[in-house]
């Protein structure tokens, strides 16, 4: 297994505006790490039951990643001041974040209810690991996605739920062994009586702490497609979408943020591709803090799906590839998670025959 989960209370010395004096405070969290070839991701569940982002890199053999959170400095801890938790939330580096509980970014999830309410808050109910990778599946039919066995990767489900309306979330984690490559995906359930509206649901969202790289998109048109633009990203957002009901050859749903002196051979790469061929979203945002939140998924353009009482919908995966080795070996990752757990078929691993194009 390369998925470990570590349970943690935490004490700091925190200074409390009401009470003009220093406190103890002590926060109760799940950390998971993940472990890929080369790569270390984590997450937390906060004692509030929110899902937090930890660290996205290079591979680390350190259990405890959670003084990343910065839990010790005011801004950052909520129940110690919640006058101002919903200021708060718009600095904190959620893992699937929610519109309408104060953080002002590009959220992940929005719904409507019957009675018009579009605020969502989703908290830690459980979670399981297990060997291999599950297929993706949403009303009765197969989405595209890669697929490892049990001695291939390890997967980890992270079951969230709003309280209010009965949405649940579960957060779907892969960790491939031998490859430098986590996937993401989000499967939704109605456990509710009343249905739902989903009106944006993506399926990935990483939050750096940084904002000093490059952007690198493929764009183009019939006959030049794929063309690489790679421009700095700034304070706002920026990104690549399609709303033509395809993934269509002007944008390709692939993002890298790379470092400023990444080449082929050195620098770090964060790679993102979305496994899916209709309208997607893909967006950068470097925030007042000068962080960076990146997501991706289905474009919420036009998008209104009911989500009836006990029906579930399952958004696309997203592949996310580190290289701490530059933008080569990142291409490199991508060509072997694709053809080892993505392409099927007689021909997977051999020739294939030649197709005489005579279209014209």
């Amino acid at each position: 297994m390369n998925i470990t989960v570590k349970e943690m209370k935490k004490t700091y010395n925190r200074y409390v505006w009401q009470t003009n004096s220093y406190e103890d405070f002590t926060e109760d969290m799940k950390l998971f790490t993940l472990q890929a070839k080369n790569t270390t991701y984590a997450l937390a569940a906060l004692e509030s039951g929110h899902i937090v982002h930890v660290y996205f890199g290079r591979k680390t053999e350190d259990e405890d990643l959670s003084y990343l959170l910065r839990l010790e400095q005011n801004p950052w801890t909520l129940k110690v001041n919640a006058r101002d938790a919903g200021t708060f939330m718009d600095a904190r580096p959620f893992e699937y974040p929610c519109h309408g509980k104060g953080d002002y970014r590009e959220p992940c999830l929005m719904v409507m209810d019957k009675a018009g309410m579009s605020t969502c808050d989703l908290r830690y109910v459980s979670h399981k690991i297990y060997g291999g990778k599950p297929a993706l599946e949403t009303e009765g039919m197969m989405m595209p996605a890669t697929f490892a066995d049990e001695d291939e990767a390890t997967t980890l489900e992270i079951t969230c739920i709003d309280k209010v309306s009965g949405l649940e979330a579960v957060l779907v984690y892969t960790a491939f062994t031998d490859l430098d490559v986590i996937t993401r995906s989000v499967r939704l359930k109605n456990t509710g009586s009343d249905a739902i509206n989903i009106r944006r649901v993506l399926s990935a969202c990483v939050d750096f702490e940084f904002c000093n790289y490059d952007m690198i998109t493929l764009n183009g048109s019939w006959a030049r497609e794929r063309c690489i633009e790679r421009a700095p990203l700034h304070h706002g957002k920026q990104g690549v979408d399609s709303v033509k009901g395809e993934s269509s050859h002007q944008n390709n749903p692939f993002v890298a943020l790379v470092s400023h002196n990444a080449d082929e051979d050195m620098g770090e790469a964060y790679g993102f591709n979305l496994v899916y061929s209709g309208n997607f979203f893909a967006q950068a945002e470097v925030t007042q803090h000068k962080h960076t939140r990146f997501v991706m998924g289905i474009n919420h353009f036009d998008f209104n799906w009911l989500l009836e009482s006990g029906a579930e919908f399952t958004a696309p995966e997203v592949v996310m590839v580190y290289s701490s080795e530059g933008i080569g070996a990142m291409s490199r990752t991508f060509h072997d998670l694709y053809r080892e757990h993505l392409i099927r078929g007689e021909y997977k691993d051999k020739r294939r025959p030649i197709l005489i194009n005579n279209w014209e």
